[in-house]
C-alpha cells in the first residue's frame, strides 16, 4: 500500500515536469509562469481555492490493487471530517485562508421492553413498549488566517498563521415505557448499560460544552501538477486552550409518593491546555483554484 502512494505520488510529481514552462518575469517583480500554451499555471489576485484530502482516495485505489475484502471509499474535506477549507488570494503570493467545520451526531437506540401495565392485568401479555436512548454529540470549528507564498515555477512554498475557536456540547437523554407508580414503584427499565443507578434510573446525562481557542504556525509545500491544481502538504506548531462546563445527571427515583427528578453534579468543569506539532491539512491534499 506504502509502495503503490509513493509510485502515484511519484507519477503525479514526474507528468506535469515532461511538459515545457515558460516563466515570464522575475521572481522579484512576481513570477508568472504558463505552460506551452500559454494558459497561466499559478493562481493570481482574486482567486478562490479550495482543497480535498488525497489520503482517502489513494488508500481506496491502494485496497483495489490490493484486493482488500469490503474496500469502501470514506472521504474527507481537509483537516477534519465535515471541514471546509479555503483560500482567496490578495495577490498571487499572499492569501487569506480559512477553515469551517460543523460535526453533529444524532443517535437514537429504542428498545422493546413489557409493558407493566398489560402484564398486571394479564401475566399471559405480549405487550410491549419502547425504551429510548437518544445522542446528541455537537462540534463547531471556525479558523481563520494568512499565508504567503514563494518559489520558482510550479513550486511554492508556504508560511502561513491561523487562529481558531470551537465549540461543542454532548448530552445523553433517556425516555422510558413504563412509569413509576403507586402500584408500580420499580417499573421495567432496559439496561442500556450506565442507566440503572442503585436507586432509579438516569434520564439525561449532561457532559456539559466546551469552548476553545487557539493560534499556530505552519509551513508546507505546493507543486502545481496543471493549471490551477496543485499538491501539497503542510505541517504546523500550535497553540491550544480548552474550558469545559459544569456535567450533571438527572436522575428519575421513587420518593415514596411518586416519581422525583435528582440532579447530581458531576463535575465542576475541566480546563486544557495543549501545544505541539500538528497537521492541519491532512497528509497528502490537493488544492483547485478558481
Amino acid at each position: 500500500m506504502k509502495k503503490l502512494i509513493a509510485i502515484i505520488a511519484s507519477v503525479a510529481f514526474m507528468l506535469p515536469a515532461m511538459a515545457q514552462d515558460v516563466p515570464v518575469g522575475s521572481a522579484s517583480s512576481g513570477e508568472k509562469v504558463v505552460n506551452k500554451n500559454g494558459v497561466a499555471i499559478l493562481p493570481t489576485a482574486g482567486d478562490i481555492a479550495i482543497g480535498i484530502d488525497m489520503v482517502p482516495f489513494l488508500n481506496y485505489f491502494g485496497n483495489i490493487a490490493n484486493q482488500t475484502v469490503n474496500n469502501s471509499y470514506n472521504g474527507s474535506f481537509l483537516s477534519n471530517a465535515n471541514t471546509l477549507f479555503g483560500k482567496y488570494f490578495l495577490q498571487s503570493d499572499l492569501a487569506v485562508r480559512g477553515r469551517f467545520m460543523i460535526m453533529s451526531n444524532i443517535y437514537q437506540d429504542k428498545r422493546y421492553i413489557l409493558d407493566d401495565a398489560a402484564f398486571f392485568n394479564d401475566p399471559n401479555t405480549n405487550d410491549q413498549v419502547v425504551d429510548v436512548r437518544h445522542f446528541k454529540d455537537h462540534d463547531y470549528m471556525l479558523g481563520f488566517g494568512i499565508e504567503k507564498r514563494r518559489g520558482k515555477g510550479r513550486l511554492r512554498g508556504i508560511f502561513a498563521a491561523e487562529a481558531s475557536l470551537m465549540f461543542g456540547t454532548n448530552k445523553t437523554e433517556y425516555t422510558y415505557g413504563n412509569n413509576y407508580s403507586d402500584l408500580n414503584t420499580t417499573p421495567g427499565t432496559t439496561n442500556f448499560g450506565g442507566n440503572i443507578a442503585a436507586n432509579g434510573r438516569v434520564l439525561q446525562d449532561n457532559n456539559g460544552s466546551y469552548f476553545g481557542a487557539g493560534i499556530g504556525a505552519f509551513i508546507g509545500v505546493e507543486y502545481f501538477i496543471m493549471p490551477n491544481i496543485a499538491i501539497g502538504s503542510e505541517v504546523g506548531w500550535g497553540v491550544n486552550f480548552t474550558k469545559w462546563s459544569q456535567s450533571n445527571t438527572v436522575t428519575e427515583v421513587w420518593n415514596g409518593n411518586s416519581g422525583e427528578e435528582v440532579t447530581t453534579l458531576d463535575s465542576p468543569g475541566d480546563l486544557g491546555f495543549n501545544y505541539g506539532l500538528n497537521n492541519p491539512t491532512a497528509s497528502l491534499y490537493m488544492m483547485f483554484h478558481f
